[in-house]
């Protein structure tokens, strides 16, 4: 292959080592015991030979409006401590700014700008003045309180694993009624640590429900083994409509979660409840229920409008004429600090202003979020409003880190896209939208930082990744999101079995290119470093590597260093 001839030439010189050698840092600066562990890591990072940190704080897309970036600050005092003691040690800042993914620091300004799902004409009925949601009265589960068993056969499921031995009537726990269904995962062995019951449901497209279920358990192992699972039905089809994880702990009682999703264009629906690869343990669950639910998180933007019609079609209501404004007080406030979204609460209703009779019926239209593993939302990538709240975060930390000459924009694992009104209304796909977003946020950061280098990761971005069709909640296909990325882009690829076809596409179009090792799921530091290094070596314009972990395992952080050091890029092994 013609892109292989030339990797020699492409790297570093022959004799020296990869140029980029940096770490992955997840901080919260706020946190003195935070500041200290900054502080050793990038000791250590000198020590073992490395030059550079990828500096993650979520607070960096916050500091204007909780004065972060405040000299007289403590947070903006422990920022100057860190670069203090990164520029002595000759160990480069990256700061790794959020963009669309896990937006929480945008949604902290306003968290009507996350991306929404549309809810079409669902029905709201008036009493006393307040039009609340009339629920779709065809979605429901039957015998959610699990209730009718024959012959260890929930009768009115679609199907259990394991009757009898892995899923199993238990009339000596009940949360209410005579018995629930307890499921015992170790039992499982075709497939493995499987203890699940399902049921297909009709539903109405376009319509946002909530599952619910009652949870008990006992020495389950793992705790988050436990889900939910939506999937829409179509022929040929059976797209997940909700992707959970919850905060079941390995033993508690009875405690209730919920999962929300919406319809999309779907008119069938399978629910899944149990547990997945669980290893030990009891679980039980009762009053399993699904419903539509109304205005829970309901996004208020112009580009998610909010309509109310007559039940006929013929007559649009007005905001604050006929209806008070609508707005959920609990958007984007889950958590102490602003901008966390939760995936069920009371939702508010429509006080109405014209005095319409009581049991008259209203079509109500409107967008809310979805609420993806344990938190994650997604910003819209069309609105003008959150580049404008980009670029002043941009400028802000800029001043912060006294001009950074690299940039790391957090372009990663968009679990939704092209759903909302303002990017229907483009008439582009998600992967265009996705690269028009790239466009402007790359002009933000030039026109505040001139001549910075430009860093992302891979995976929304590669045909071998996540640029592709039916990923997630997307709405469209994410392919052609590539054609965004400037030519000066530098590519940070995740290893993985993929790593090879990711690497070649972005050599193709002339990518310099960094390996990302995720340590959190290597057992053994030196093969997976050196299977990396083997790899690049193969790859025109490849500068380097990052030690990546989520979860602070830093313990392989001087062995990857020696490898580094020791590498001759062209050369097999080490000098």
């Amino acid at each position: 292959m013609a892109w292989l001839t030339v990797a020699i030439l492409s790297t570093a010189a022959a004799g020296e080592p990869y140029p980029l050698r940096w770490v992955y840092a997840q901080v919260n600066l706020a946190d003195p015991v935070s500041v200290t562990a900054t502080l050793q890591l990038i000791s250590r990072a000198r020590d073992a030979g490395l030059n550079g940190i990828v500096l993650s704080d979520a607070k960096f897309m916050t500091l204007e409006k909780y004065g972060h970036d405040r000299p007289s600050s403590p947070y903006y005092r422990h920022v100057q401590q860190v670069l203090r003691a990164a520029r002595l040690q000759g160990i480069e800042i990256i700061p790794h700014v959020g963009v669309v993914s896990r937006a929480e620091g945008l949604f902290a300004y306003d968290p009507n700008l996350a991306e929404g799902f549309e809810v079409r004409d669902a029905v709201f009925e008036v009493r006393g003045g307040v039009a609340q949601l009339v629920p779709d009265p065809t979605a429901f589960l039957r015998d959610g309180g699990f209730e009718r068993a024959e012959e260890n056969r929930f009768v009115e499921w679609s199907s259990q694993d394991g009757p009898g031995k892995v899923t199993i009537p238990d009339s000596s726990v009940a949360r209410s009624g005579r018995q629930s269904i307890r499921l015992e995962p170790s039992a499982s062995t075709r497939p493995p640590g499987l203890a699940r019951i399902n049921q297909r449901v009709k539903v109405t497209p376009r319509r946002c429900y909530r599952v619910s279920v009652w949870v008990q358990t006992q020495g389950l192992e793992p705790a988050n083994s436990f889900n939910i699972s939506v999937s829409g039905l179509s022929p040929g089809t059976n797209r997940p409509l909700a992707y959970n994880s919850f905060a079941v702990a390995a033993s508690q009682g009875w405690k209730q979660v919920h999962a929300v999703f919406n319809s999309l264009d779907y008119t069938e629906i399978i629910v899944h409840l149990g547990v997945w690869h669980g290893r030990r343990g009891r679980v039980w669950l009762d009053d399993a229920e699904l419903v539509e639910i109304g205005l829970v998180n309901v996004l208020r933007r112009q580009g998610c409008p909010l309509t109310v019609r007559s039940i006929d079609g013929r007559i649009t209501y007005r905001e604050e004429r006929d209806y008070a404004r609508v707005e959920d007080r609990r958007l984007g406030r889950a958590r102490a600090w602003l901008g966390v979204f939760d995936r069920y609460h009371e939702p508010p209703s429509i006080r109405m202003l014209n005095g319409l009779a009581d049991g008259t019926r209203l079509k109500v239209s409107f967008y809310h979020p979805l609420v993806v593993h344990g938190g994650q939302v997604d910003a819209c990538m069309t609105e003008p409003a959150a580049d404008a709240v980009f670029e002043r975060q941009i400028r802000s930390l800029h001043r912060t880190l006294g001009s950074p000459k690299r940039w790391f924009l957090g372009y990663n694992e968009i679990r939704a896209g092209g759903s909302c009104a303002a990017c229907k209304g483009t008439g582009q796909t998600p992967g265009e939208i996705l690269a028009n977003h790239v466009r402007r946020t790359v002009a933000t950061v030039r026109r505040v930082v001139p001549g910075a280098e430009l860093v992302t990761w891979h995976d929304m971005f590669s045909p071998a990744g996540n640029a592709r069709d039916h990923y997630y909640l997307v709405e469209g296909t994410m392919a052609g999101s590539w054609e965004g990325l400037p030519g000066d882009m530098l590519i940070c690829n995740w290893t993985g079995k993929d790593l090879e076809k990711s690497l070649k596409f972005f050599a193709e179009r002339g990518h310099g290119q960094v390996a990302s090792i995720n340590f959190d799921d290597v057992t053994d530091v030196t093969a997976a470093t050196r299977k990396a290094l083997e790899i690049l070596d193969r790859t025109p314009h490849a500068r380097g590597l990052l030690f990546t972990t989520w979860k602070k395992r830093y313990e392989g952080l001087e062995e990857f260093g020696r490898l580094l050091g020791a590498h001759s890029p062209g050369a097999p092994g080490e000098r």
